[in-house]
Order: structure tokens, then C-alpha cells, then sequence
């Protein structure tokens, strides 16, 4: 079946709506658990990403087929800034 969305939502934590979500990541798709072969859907990795607060992020599948779906985090949250990149 294909690929119709990949929503993101963070985590309501400490008081921060968007507590964990990474500024920076990128989100693919593929048929194979180990990823030997892959497809981007979406790549936030030149720039930070706008902090979403309670808002969902919503990813377009790109009516890809796939059974696994890997978000990598390239830039973490900072606890430290509280959120702050």
C-alpha cells in the first residue's frame, strides 16, 4: 500500500509543547528493514526546522510504497536552550 502522510507530532513535556522535536531531521521510506534501499520524503537538514509547538507536522508520502518509515534526528533538541536551537 502506498505511503498517504507521516505525521510528527512532539511530545507535551515540561511545559513545552514541542518538548524533543529535532530541529533539524529527515524522514524515509523503504521495503527493506535495513534500509539497504531507500526513499526520501522529505529532508530538514540545511536549515533549522520552525519549532512546531502543539502543531502536527504532516510529511507527504508521495504515494511511495514502503513497509518501514525512519526518521533520523541530524540536530537534537537542546534542553540546555530549552528548545532554543
Amino acid at each position: 500500500k502506498p505511503i498517504d502522510r507521516v505525521v510528527l507530532v512532539g511530545s507535551d513535556e515540561y511545559g513545552f509543547s514541542d518538548f524533543g522535536f529535532p530541529h533539524r531531521f529527515r524522514v524515509e521510506s523503504s521495503e527493506r528493514e535495513d534500509f539497504s534501499e531507500k526513499q526520501l520524503l522529505v529532508a530538514h537538514e540545511q536549515a533549522d526546522y520552525p519549532r512546531p509547538g502543539a502543531a502536527p507536522v504532516v510529511v507527504d508520502g508521495k504515494e511511495r510504497v514502503g513497509r518501514y518509515v525512519r526518521v533520523t534526528a541530524t540536530k537534537l533538541w537542546s534542553r540546555r536552550r530549552k528548545g532554543q536551537p
